[in-house]
């Protein structure tokens, strides 16, 4: 079952969810900290937390929320990030 909510504010009992996920949105002016430390709440122990953003950039990777979740999750994956460019540029071949 997919439940959705508030990031900062998530209405659900602790630790109701085998997996908790935030996307496409924890660069946006949010209480990051705040929002990690709701999807932990409503993570059950043990279980998975992941953090997507798809705006993502080489800029963007200096903010502390990247640090934040570094220093929280040593095993987190943190793909190597890439400078901005427009997308028609990843696409060269395309009318």
């Amino acid at each position: 079952m997919l439940m959705t909510g508030f990031v900062e504010q998530l209405s659900f009992k602790d630790n109701s969810f085998d997996v908790a996920f935030h996307t496409a949105a924890i660069n946006e002016p949010v209480d990051q900290g705040k929002a990690i430390k709701e999807l932990l709440r409503v993570a059950k122990p043990g279980s998975r937390v992941m953090i997507t953003d798809t705006r993502i950039t080489a800029e963007s990777a200096q903010q502390p929320i990247r640090r934040e979740l570094v220093r929280a999750f040593p095993s987190i994956n943190v793909p190597p990030l890439h400078p901005s460019m427009p997308l028609r540029t990843m696409l060269p071949n395309s009318p």
